[in-house]
């Protein structure tokens, strides 16, 4: 026996300690270990086949008594299931074996979306769920959930200056030689919150749009209209269209009055996307000239996917890709597409649902396309930790892991991967309220795999309120594989205080790597041992993707007062709450990073970009009341595909991977980025002019 000290650094920089006796190896031998808590029954085994988290909305969604794993607005955020929808449906992957039919499926209301390889993308109600699993041809059942705009970057308050002198990084991003070079031709897809279609900068000078369509998920006018308003959409969900499709002769007539179409973009996101990658400064007022901001492809042609209303990206919007894609093919123009959204609940290593299907519908090899995506804006939250641990044998000095402290301020969930060829543990030591003894020493929850069964579940130091441990094991779920993914166990932890460690359960250990997220991110975070690392958004893991990360890029504009907005930025150095890399299997993600803070883009009328709380952001909107200044690696995106559009146009025949290695072989390295491939920069800062200069000699 051995002491164990755990220090927690409090909020005043003070220090509390705690000091326990642990045996050997800290964790309870079996034979004789502490009191066991049972693992709670699955009920049906093939609930087994559901991913973690779908085993919880199930158990949810049925009434199952215990602790909720979702809140209300986790549930709609997740899932787009709103409180009080007994009928929701989910969209999942199905990987099946040969002999699998849609049968099942249907009778159960479910219906195939879209399929790649062994896996079937489809919608089925969650109370389906189970029932589908039983079938002897389905291997596993995975969700693709919704996806989330990054979290806005704090805006500060400003103090307004008399005067307009120019400040530090003034100069456009945008001012690049471009050899030429406008976009033309080319298609820009965006997949975000809807575009204000009327808006100068998307107007040719004719008057007419730029925008060759719109397929707005989120409106039914089509269905409820039965047809007099827009056209049948793309694609549908069993028997029901999923939103309204805008032509550009629509489009046109409704910029020309002769008719009224709802298409709006609420939040302002998606035009801001739009103007940065393709943006022809067109619109004006308050005697600024016009083309004073222009985005970098200013002649390329625009599809639009709105799939959200909101900052909650629809599960559904790979369709959207797969629609540009399919639409440029048809129309025989290159075209590259930019998503700005993205998803914390992933496994960070390439390998979840979405990330296939988007390597499927842009494959590296494919000429004429490719996709830009967000890394992520969450670099600042500490969501991440892991670490290593060794196996059970004789002169192992590092059996246990470092410790992790860890602060949870509100019911939330605790995720943690690791490699299923290990025989591993994991132990949440409780320093205040649901994990605490009755002498108040920390009490210990242990969950294991060893033996090639399920994790199970037994405590040390006899906790205090032993319906609160019960009520955590009721809510842990896990998925074990023996693919690269991994184990995933999945614990929801009530408000505390905690310390975690991974360790080897026996002597089978030959990775003994793992990682620990925190999803809901804004409702805990790691202390001590937080690791920046790996923290790159999905569909961003892609393969295929062109991942961008963001860096400063200008410190002050004119704002709509005719005064000066500047920030004391270190214009050049790297946005710190860009997404660090790498992937969890070594790859390097993000894969650049571009000109993100500020850049300035279209505003669309009445939109939340606009506001600062109920009022007018006077601060971020320019001069010309037409464009805001805004941030974050949704801007760095969209200017990543304006530039590829421009390379796309020097060269249509690029694939996707050559694309992606001009980028890289040509970035810019500084004092800034450091050496790289690293986690922050990946290959550096993007360099327009050398990228479209090497175009035509990939």
């Amino acid at each position: 026996m051995y002491k164990r000290t755990i220090g927690v650094t409090l909020l005043m920089g003070l220090t509390a300690t705690a000091s326990f006796a642990l045996p050997a190896g800290f964790h309870p031998p079996r034979s004789t270990g502490g009191e066991v808590v049972t693992v709670k029954a699955r009920g049906l085994t093939a609930e087994a086949k559901l991913s973690p988290d779908l085993q919880a909305l199930f158990e949810m969604m049925r009434g199952a008594r215990g602790p909720q794993r979702y809140s209300p607005a986790e549930l709609e955020r997740e899932f787009g299931i709103k409180k009080g929808d007994r009928n929701a449906t989910v969209t999942v992957g199905i990987k099946v074996t040969p002999a699998f039919s849609t049968d099942n499926l249907t009778r159960y209301g479910g219906s195939v979306l879209y399929k790649v390889g062994t896996t079937n993308y489809a919608n089925v109600p969650v109370a389906g769920l189970v029932s589908v699993a039983k079938d002897d041809a389905v291997l596993s059942i995975a969700s693709v959930t919704n996806k989330q705009l990054p979290p806005t970057p704090t805006k500060g308050r400003v103090k307004m200056l008399d005067g307009v002198q120019i400040g530090r990084g003034e100069a456009s991003a945008t001012s690049f030689d471009h050899h030429g070079l406008t976009g033309k031709g080319v298609i820009v897809g965006i997949i975000d919150t809807g575009i204000d279609f009327k808006h100068g900068d998307f107007l040719k000078p004719d008057g007419t749009t730029r925008i060759i369509e719109i397929w707005d998920m989120m409106d039914n006018s089509w269905t409820t209209s039965n047809g007099t308003i827009g056209s049948e959409p793309p694609m549908k969900l069993k028997d029901k269209e999923i939103g309204t499709l805008y032509t550009q002769a629509q489009i046109n007539d409704a910029i020309a009055g002769k008719i009224t179409i709802p298409e709006v973009d609420l939040v302002g996101h998606g035009t801001a996307c739009a103007g940065t990658a393709a943006g022809n400064g067109a619109a004006t007022g308050n005697d600024v000239p016009a083309g004073t901001y222009t985005g970098v492809a200013p002649e390329a042609d625009l599809i639009i996917v709105r799939a959200a209303k909101d900052e909650s990206i629809s599960s559904l919007s790979f369709l959207g890709t797969k629609f540009i894609a399919d639409e440029a093919k048809r129309l025989g123009q290159p075209c590259v597409i930019s998503q700005s959204f993205g998803s914390t609940t992933s496994s960070h290593d390439g390998l979840d649902l979405e990330d296939l299907a988007t390597n499927e519908i842009v494959p590296l090899d494919t000429a004429g396309i490719a996709l830009c995506v967000a890394a992520g804006n969450e670099g600042q939250y500490s969501m991440h930790a892991g670490g290593r641990f060794g196996p059970v044998r004789e002169g192992q000095a590092d059996i246990d892991s470092d410790e992790i402290e860890l602060f949870v301020k509100k019911p939330t969930l605790l995720s943690g991967y690791f490699a299923h060829e290990d025989q591993w543990g994991l132990c949440i030591a409780g320093l205040d309220k649901a994990l605490t003894s009755a002498d108040g020493k920390p009490a210990l929850l242990y969950i294991e795999r060893k033996d090639d069964g399920e994790p199970k579940f037994s405590t040390k130091n006899s906790p205090v309120d032993m319906d609160a441990v019960q009520k955590i094991v009721d809510s842990s779920h896990y998925a074990l594989s023996d693919d690269k993914k991994g184990d995933n166990i999945q614990v929801t932890l009530p408000e505390g205080k905690y310390v975690v460690w991974g360790y080897g359960a026996t002597e089978t250990v030959t990775n003994g790597a793992y990682d620990l997220y925190l999803p809901f991110n804004t409702e805990a975070s790691f202390g001590r041992g937080a690791d920046k690392r790996m923290m790159v958004d999905t569909p961003g893991d892609a393969d295929s993707a062109i991942t961008v990360g963001a860096y400063n890029c200008r410190g002050s504009w004119e704002n709509m007062n005719g005064k000066q907005t500047t920030y004391n930025l270190l214009v050049g150095d790297i946005a710190p709450y860009s997404c660090p890399g790498f992937r969890r299997d070594g790859a390097v993600k993000p894969d650049i990073a571009a000109p993100a803070t500020y850049m300035i883009s279209s505003l669309a009328d009445g939109s939340g970009m606009g506001k600062d709380g109920d009022d007018v952001d006077a601060v971020h909107i320019t001069k010309d009341g037409k464009h805001v200044a805004w941030q974050g690696t949704s801007a760095a995106t969209p200017y990543t595909a304006g530039v590829i559009a421009l390379m796309l146009e020097k060269n249509p025949k690029l694939t996707s991977a050559q694309i992606k290695g001009i980028i890289t072989k040509t970035a810019l390295h500084d004092n800034y980025t450091g050496g790289v491939p690293n986690t922050m920069w990946g290959y550096g800062k993007l360099a327009p002019e050398a990228a479209i200069l090497a175009a035509d000699k990939p």
